[in-house]
């Protein structure tokens, strides 16, 4: 995928209004790292050729005792050829959105997704309320994107990866980079069966339940 600078750059604008936010802020930013996690949830699912399936990228901060202001997020995520990405939005399933007011809802800024092709996207927004972070605590997971996607019909059976790759990073009040590690999912192609054998698995079910209510009917009365 494409280099990109640090913060999720659309234009000069919203790198000079992240500045003037820090620059009003009180800094305070926790260090670097491994705490935090973007992860594909689900991890795994199985669908067929032809289905369409979702996930989200979510973050969440495993570390025990440390909380992490998280002012903005920068997300690159590529899926194996045999997926097609769709639909990407801040809609995350289930949990709230990482941001209280998101940059890219404001005039001027925008959209969330940066870039997208058949099987990358690039996305990226900002906290844009006042203290201009949203603090994610010890355990705690909020929504990054919701991402919706098919499977192509020619897919093969087999495991085809979701990947969040770098240059993604959760970047706090400081412009630091909170060292967020990059997590994986999967999605499993199981194979339709072909008309013909469904056809067969059917007639043998068929054949059986007669076969049972026959043998039902010629059982002899108890004392014969």
């Amino acid at each position: 995928m494409p280099s990109t600078p640090r913060l999720p750059q659309r234009s000069a604008g919203i790198a000079v209004a992240f500045s003037a936010l820090v620059v009003a802020s009180i800094l305070g930013a926790a260090p670097a790292s491994a705490g935090l996690v973007f992860a594909i949830e689900p991890a795994s699912s199985s669908l067929a050729p032809g289905a369409a399936g979702a996930f989200d990228v979510v973050l969440t901060n495993t570390d025990a005792s440390t909380s992490f202001d998280v002012s903005t997020v920068d997300l690159f995520v590529e899926v194996d050829a045999g997926l097609t990405l769709a639909g990407i939005t801040m809609s995350t399933a289930g949990l709230g959105y990482i941001f209280a007011d998101p940059i890219v809802n404001q005039p001027g800024f925008g959209p969330f997704v940066i870039d997208q092709t058949a099987t990358t996207f690039h996305a990226g927004d900002s906290e844009f309320a006042a203290p201009f972070f949203r603090l994610l605590g010890p355990g705690e997971t909020r929504g990054v994107a919701r991402v919706e996607f098919t499977v192509d019909l020619d897919a093969a059976p087999g495991v085809l990866g979701i990947r969040v790759v770098p240059p993604s990073m959760a970047v706090g009040l400081a412009s630091n980079d909170l060292g967020a590690a990059l997590g994986t999912g999967s999605v499993e192609i199981v194979a339709v069966p072909e008309p013909a054998t469904i056809s067969a698995a059917g007639t043998a079910l068929a054949c059986l339940a007669i076969s049972r209510k026959v043998g039902t009917r010629r059982k002899p009365l108890s004392g014969e």
